[in-house]
């Protein structure tokens, strides 16, 4: 079902879906499905069994197209059948993108949301009602269903009402369903309602600013544009609770969330809200209630990005939205690159407003705050049906340069500085049987935050229900003081000693923790721990959301907390939580904030924090995360720079930081690190060879040949010598990639300067040592096989080009083996397939050669992604001339191939290096030639001719060729060596290493 309601909210013009069906369909699923579908506008109608019944009866003709028979039926009376099947409640509140939660515990005065779920078989007009002495009462909103009078249609219905918890209460609840006169009663789950401490605070400028924003929603007007709204105020002067108050009214018929950002700087999860933002501003809260999968399964189908590389950003931000630290890579690439306007804003307009409300800006970073302002920017500029309500705190901007913008750019501002005498005097009236005379005398002395003084008032009003000759004065006088101190909620922590355990904890996670995990957690008493967190949101040290979340009450009193604990906090009891939660497979965790806290217990947690690091690193560099990974990386080598002597492992890890900055195209600082291992391992050590072939591989692309080739034999008959005969089973999968990286280093080197017949033995060593190397340790090794049978076709592309045919279709089958673990040579090997295809004048599938290069975008593999668009850009130039004869290419081709490129450099803040470069400027020497720019097509081959300097003749031939005719060029070829070629023909190398 979740696929339809999807598909309901892309199309933006979906008002009604019906799900017809003879089998039972859960209550929990339908309210859920009704509340999210609400959202977006759209209404949902269930048809079952005894409606589908009723309209056979009646409609008999339909009967016999269907079954092909008469249906027989004597006296079938259609009577009204109800069923009141479910109650629910649910918190008015979408946080972080959550689902509304469950909501059976409450504190009087709260508001919320009664779901009920009944069967009818007729349509009729109904009414709710509670009974006399029910601790709830009915709030009459247009925003949801009136319980006096409403229409059901036939079939399921869920209808949705206002409700505010008026008494205490400890039982279940029965209510009432009318219909044509008739009763129907269904009863509740047990409702707990409790008293709060809390006082209603007469604010007017609080109240007058929800009002102003709720007047702009009621009446939105698409057609001027977008809005946004910036509150700006104090620490405890009300922010959260306008947006709140917003949800309340506008949560059930509105694609709405309120998110809050944290303010941990360790913390990545501010980098995975705005991920989930800017997919909300595409399609809308989906996040709502579907996994992972299907969400990017939907936004793959249907994307509405407007960007060169839109799927792989796409496929970038949805992995952001589900892993913080991917995120903050993802976050950190966007930002870097927003210039290139990539159209985050719907051009598909929702049926009903999307309302985004974010809580704590002043928390976002440079990095964030940066982005968010670009993104503020694009949504004022359209028309998508979007309001943005921002509140930050004023002067507490981590990036004061985004506040000023803020101020400069948002015109719907609104301030909240501090309680009037006014407001003060109104609160205590409204609280306290207080005559004016009685309030002057102190009224200046209490404090102007809202706040603070609900903390002393409540306080005062708990006290004297329980004691009547409290002085006042002297009340007043205590919490002054402690006011003045910045220690207002120390007096109710010192009264909470023994739940320290639990304070400690929930302090750490601004954004809440699900009291699950506390429930789960073996080092706690499961019911000693639910009585303790009863007693913190009694005394509104927490808040309890739904069922679910416990989030602390507000930051002021983390911070007054934490000034009492004095970093006491983190603590053995705290650490071991900690450690695990981290064990906990959450697709959302935060792991670099909660390894920064791990730190923080004690030395004992010092070897598990860096196990985890290095943990996170294996799993970036699994999933080809490589950006992400070296963020970790960075981390581990930060931990172990100081030390004289590595052990092993971490030489290892050392090793694989360098491999990962390889892959993000940081040749140098890898070459660094790689010179750090070589020049302090023994001639003994295994991670010195290691470390050796690695370079002998950058020295292969730089094309610094120098004694090469020796070395990779040196390397290769030591390898022998020293660790063959007696590998370690951990060892044994790292001696194979470097074993064979001796072989193949060394064969494509003698293919770069045409030492074909030595690269022929070099290739057959190869095959067979590394043969008997799986035959030795009973190990398949058909990936090592397949490498060298690739890179070995790849060298003689223009030499021995059936040949070359032959071998890609052998190493392709021996990749089809082990694709999922090598799916970056798969395609690579399958790309340059199409590429022999095309030099042998065969039929290329484009659109699957196209998928391929995808392929690697997608994976991260940049590299081979750039070469990929470049291999395919050639084959397209190549059946140009072939179709087209004598002509040269049009320039509106080639500009658009050249754009494709620049576009990606730009996206991904790179420019091409190496191989790259060499095979660009083969295709840009070609668009300068057909806009007669001959000297910028000359400086292209030169360019190429001094990176080829030290390759072979046959490199060098379809270079010089080109130059020597620059003016007299039309069509391209494909360079084969040993053929001559005419003056009007402009060659390109196949030879893609």
């Amino acid at each position: 079902m979740d696929p339809t309601i999807l598909s309901g909210l892309i199309d933006g013009h979906v008002e009604l879906i019906i799900f017809v069906t003879n089998g039972k369909i859960p209550e929990e699923l339908i309210s859920r499905m009704t509340l999210g579908a609400n959202m977006k506008g759209i209404k949902l109608s269930f048809v079952t069994g005894k409606q589908l019944s009723d309209w056979l009866v009646l409609n008999p003709e339909k009967y016999k197209i269907y079954f092909g028979e008469e249906l027989e039926i004597d006296n079938y009376k259609v009577e009204q059948l109800i069923e009141f099947r479910k109650i629910s409640f649910y918190e008015p509140i979408s946080l972080d993108f959550r689902p509304n939660f469950n909501k059976v515990c409450m504190n009087i005065e709260d508001t919320f949301i009664l779901n009920c779920i009944f069967y009818n078989s007729q349509p009729g007009n109904c009414s709710i009602e509670l009974e006399d002495d029910a601790p709830l009462s009915f709030i009459k909103s247009d925003k949801y269903e009136n319980p006096e009078s409403f229409f059901v249609k036939p079939g399921l219905n869920s209808v949705s009402f206002l409700i505010r918890a008026m008494k205490e209460y400890n039982k279940v609840l029965r209510i009432t369903l009318v219909c044509d006169h008739n009763k129907y009663h269904c009863i509740s789950e047990k409702l707990v309602i409790k008293r709060n401490k809390q006082l209603n605070i007469y604010y007017f400028k609080q109240i007058n600013i929800l009002s102003g924003i709720k007047t702009v929603l009621d009446y939105f007007d698409n057609t001027i544009g977008n809005y946004a709204f910036f509150i700006h105020g104090n620490s405890g002067m009300g922010k959260s609770y306008i947006l709140k108050s917003l949800s309340l009214d506008y949560c059930l018929n509105n694609d709405l969330t309120l998110v809050t950002f944290e303010s941990e700087e360790k913390s990545n999860v501010n980098y995975l809200l705005i991920c989930r933002i800017i997919i909300f501003l595409q399609y809308g809260n989906i996040f709502w209630d579907y996994k992972p999968e299907k969400i990017k399964d939907f936004c793959n189908s249907n994307s509405n990005f407007n960007i060169e590389t839109d799927k792989k950003i796409l496929n970038d931000i949805l992995n952001g939205c589900f892993d913080s630290n991917i995120a903050k890579t993802v976050i950190e690439k966007l930002q870097s690159n927003f210039p290139n306007k990539y159209n985050f804003i719907s051009s598909v307009h929702p049926k009903s407003f999307r309302v985004l409300l974010l809580d704590d800006i002043h928390n976002l970073n440079k990095t964030q705050s940066t982005l968010l302002y670009n993104l503020i920017n694009e949504l004022l500029a359209s028309k998508s049906k979007t309001i943005l309500v921002l509140a930050g705190r004023k002067k507490e901007f981590k990036t004061p340069a985004f506040e000023k913008k803020l101020l400069d750019t948002i015109s719907n501002y609104y301030e909240l500085d501090k309680l009037s005498e006014k407001d003060i005097k109104g609160t205590i009236q409204q609280n306290f049987n207080v005559g004016t005379t009685g309030i002057n005398g102190f009224v200046n002395s209490l404090p102007s935050n809202l706040l603070l003084l609900n903390e002393i008032l409540s306080n005062f009003k708990y006290s004297y229900q329980y004691n009547k000759e409290v002085s006042i004065s002297k009340f007043i006088d205590k919490y002054i003081n402690l006011y003045k101190e910045d220690l207002v909620f120390q007096e109710k922590f010192l009264k909470l000693k023994d739940k320290y355990y639990l304070l400690d904890i929930l302090y750490l996670f601004k954004k809440g923790l699900r009291a699950a995990l506390l429930y789960e957690y073996s080092g706690f008493d499961k019911k000693n721990t639910k009585n303790d967190i009863q007693i913190l949101i009694e005394n509104n040290c927490i808040i309890q959301i739904g069922t679910a979340l416990l989030v602390p009450f507000h930051d002021y009193m983390i911070s007054n907390y934490k000034k009492l604990r004095k970093g006491k906090e983190y603590n053995k009891k705290t650490g071991d939580f900690l450690v695990f939660l981290l064990n906990k497979t959450q697709n959302d965790m935060d792991t670099n904030y909660l390894l920064s806290l791990i730190c923080k217990c004690g030395k004992t947690y010092f070897n598990y924090y860096n196990k985890s690091i290095k943990n996170l690193m294996l799993k970036y560099i699994h999933q080809s995360e490589y950006g992400t990974a070296v963020y970790f990386a960075e981390i581990f080598y930060d931990n172990i720079s100081n030390k004289k002597k590595l052990t092993a492992n971490e030489k290892h890890f050392l090793y694989l930081y360098a491999d990962c900055l390889v892959h993000c195209d940081n040749q140098y600082r890898a070459k660094q690190f790689f010179q750090e291992i070589l020049t302090k391992e023994e001639n003994t050590s295994f991670e010195k060879y290691e470390v050796a072939v690695s370079l002998l591989n950058q020295r292969f692309w730089n094309i610094d040949l120098d004694e090469l080739i020796e070395d990779s034999k040196m390397y290769q008959y030591t390898l022998e010598s020293l660790f063959m005969d007696h590998l370690k089973p951990e060892l044994i999968w790292r001696f194979r990639k470097t074993y064979e990286s001796c072989f193949n280093r060394r064969m494509v080197t003698q293919l770069l300067i045409d030492e074909y017949k030595d690269a022929q033995i070099s290739y057959s060593d190869g095959l067979i040592a590394i043969k008997k190397l799986s035959e030795k340790y009973n190990l398949n090794f058909q990936v090592e096989i397949a490498t060298i049978i690739m890179d070995y076709a790849r060298g003689n592309m223009s030499i021995r080009p059936k040949m070359s045919y032959r071998l890609f279709n052998i190493s392709k089958q021996y990749f089809s083996k082990a694709k999922s673990e090598n799916i970056r040579r798969f395609v690579i090997c399958q790309i340059d397939l199409f590429v022999m295809q095309n030099i042998l004048k065969e039929n290329v599938n484009y659109i699957d050669f196209m998928n391929k290069v995808n392929i690697l975008n997608e994976h991260n593999f940049l590299q081979e992604y750039v070469k990929g668009k470049l291999k395919f850009f050639a084959c397209r130039m190549v059946d140009f001339g072939r179709i087209n004869g004598d002509s040269r290419i049009s320039v509106s081709f080639m500009t658009e191939c050249i754009n494709e490129i620049e576009k990606i450099k730009l996206n991904n803040y790179i420019s091409l290096q190496g191989r790259e470069r060499y095979l660009y400027n083969y295709i840009l020497c070609y668009f300068y030639i057909i806009q007669n720019q001959y000297e910028n097509a000359k400086a292209a081959i030169i360019e190429n001719l001094a990176y080829v300097k030290e390759a072979g003749a046959t490199y060098k031939i379809p270079l010089e060729h080109n130059l020597a005719n620059l003016e007299t060029i039309r069509r391209v070829e494909w360079f084969q060596n040993q053929c001559n070629y005419p003056e009007n023909v402009y060659l390109l190398d196949s030879r893609f290493w």
